[in-house]
């Protein structure tokens, strides 16, 4: 299936960056050391990229106030026909639940999301923002890696016209320098995760598309470094892994010959010719009678459709239907502890009620973290340095997204952390064999809608938006394609999709990814 691209105008500049870089705190002694030289290198690596001088914008310290008040002015911004992309840089520090710190108060995370998307003036214009920030203070010792890895309804319609109304959550990516929860690292010499992002910009920026590049980034984090600390016999080798998450609808490729494949990022390939391809693990929740205010569903489509599917990619399925968090939380331990050696891969779907992080069973919740935890925690795992693929199709809030036909173009607290002066970071040439891969390496999460917003029920196709979306590009697959990919179509024809019965609202399917090489999904040969 041929891939659509984020348009590339002549005329029009790279794009926006803008760079918020804390080193002092209110009422805080201690210096955030490093900061200054990540601040310094990304300036160089854009001025390398060949953004001029006044797109390239520093501030340091700002309370929180004046950072808002700032972003806010960025997103208003007139001159944005002028340019391809805006970027967002917070330096900064963090803790548990996405909250990071400005120079006088900690904020939540969801509040720069929100502003990105708060202007229709950037609907359509790839957004990043990129934050290098602890986002709690468990460490990760990682995980041995064995054996060989590498290698339309009558309900919805589609507008056929161009521009079409998109969703307001569509167009950004949001790259954390570690996963939920987990430190991140930083010396006075900079931090590895701003290392490695510069590293790889410089190189493909022109020549390879950015969602490459960043499985790239976080491939380089996950297999090259590791961190100690002296005189601490319990800091020694610790992992990091970064991720993102995006709603773009198109590739972004900087570069105007698509077809040059000169000095094009080379990812390895997860190996995908196992004896067995793996087992899908179908979760189905339809009965809420538990449950006050919350009524059934009746989602029976998407099980036949998606499993019939799978079986077809050879994937041995398994449907669980209405299971309380007991049960689900047995259930997942249980396949964890498959023996997955002769596998390819791993995928769960998960349909139900949600919101905000948790999904709601027959009795009681779960998070949406316990699905992947019970793969990513242990050293006897077989999956280990394999492809793990969840799909939650939940509500994850209460907003509903009117889309937005914006003029775009197409194709008191205190910081507690480690002391940097003891850490002593270790890049590829200082690592131990076998490889030590971080525990939440190689997942990917695609969620059916944003932060805070619905996601719909086509009843008349007895599914979800969200799942009728997947079967059909899933479906579309003919020889093989790499998993991003398919994601770019999801979104694009997710993005399309609008309800009569509600409004005309829209929805917009967010992916996180944690991959460390290029997933490429076939029909299995017989």
């Amino acid at each position: 299936m041929s891939i659509q691209y984020y348009s590339n105008p002549k005329g029009t500049k790279p794009g926006l960056v803008f760079i918020f870089s804390y080193t002092r705190y209110f009422k805080q002694t201690l210096i955030r050391e490093g900061s200054s030289i990540d601040r310094d290198i990304l300036k160089n690596l854009f001025r390398a990229l060949g953004f001029q001088k006044n797109e390239i914008h520093v501030k340091e310290d700002l309370p929180q106030r004046d950072l808002f008040i700032c972003l806010n002015n960025i997103i208003r911004f007139h001159g944005y026909e002028k340019y391809r992309s805006l970027w967002i840089f917070i330096l900064t520090h963090g803790r548990e639940n996405d909250f990071l710190y400005a120079a006088d108060a900690p904020f939540h995370i969801s509040k720069l999301k929100l502003i990105l998307t708060s202007d229709t003036k950037w609907m359509g214009i790839p957004k990043f923002l990129i934050i290098q920030a602890c986002r709690g203070y468990e460490t990760d010792e990682g995980l041995k890696v064995t054996g060989d890895i590498c290698d339309n309804t009558s309900d919805t319609e589609e507008a056929t016209s161009v521009p079409y109304n998109i969703p307001t959550t569509s167009d950004t990516i949001f790259f954390h320098s570690t996963w939920h929860g987990f430190t991140s690292y930083r010396t006075s010499g900079g931090s590895p995760f701003i290392r490695f992002f510069v590293e790889n910009m410089r190189k493909y920026f022109y020549t390879d598309d950015i969602i490459k590049i960043f499985t790239k980034i976080c491939r380089d984090v996950a297999h090259n470094f590791s961190a100690s600390a002296q005189n601490r016999p319990n800091f020694i080798q610790l992992k990091q892994m970064p991720c993102f998450e995006h709603s773009f609808l198109y590739k972004l490729h900087f570069g105007r010959d698509l077809e040059n494949k000169r000095n094009q990022c080379e990812l390895d390939r997860y190996k995908m010719d196992h004896k067995n391809r793996g087992l899908a693990l179908f979760i189905y929740q339809k009965d809420y009678t538990h449950h006050d205010k919350m009524c059934n569903r009746d989602a029976d489509g998407d099980v036949d459709r998606l499993s019939a599917l799978l079986e077809e990619f050879a994937y041995k399925t398994q449907i669980e239907i209405d299971k309380t968090d007991v049960e689900l939380k047995e259930i997942l331990k249980n396949v964890s502890k498959y023996d997955f050696l002769d596998h390819d891969s791993l995928i769960v779907i998960f349909s139900g009620h949600g919101l905000n992080e948790k999904v709601f069973l027959k009795e009681g919740f779960m998070y949406t973290n316990e699905f992947w935890d019970p793969f990513t925690t242990f050293n006897g795992n077989s999956l280990i340095g394999k492809p793990k693929l969840f799909f939650i199709s939940a509500c994850r809030g209460t907003m509903y997204d009117k889309g937005s036909f914006g003029e775009f173009r197409l194709p008191d607290d205190s910081i507690e952390c480690i002391n940097e002066s003891e850490v002593v970071t270790k890049f590829e040439s200082d690592l131990k064999k076998p490889l030590m891969l971080p525990t939440k390496a190689d997942i990917l999460a695609v969620f059916s809608s944003a932060e805070d917003y619905i996601s719909i029920l086509d009843k008349t196709q007895k599914g979800t938006f969200f799942l009728i979306a997947l079967h059909e590009v899933l479906k579309q697959i003919v020889d093989e394609e790499n998993i991003m990919d398919v994601l770019l179509r999801l979104n694009e024809n997710l993005g399309k999709m609008i309800t009569k019965d509600l409004s005309a609202n829209k929805q917009m399917s967010f992916v996180l990814s944690s991959l460390t090489k290029e997933l490429y999904l076939s029909k299995k040969k017989k």
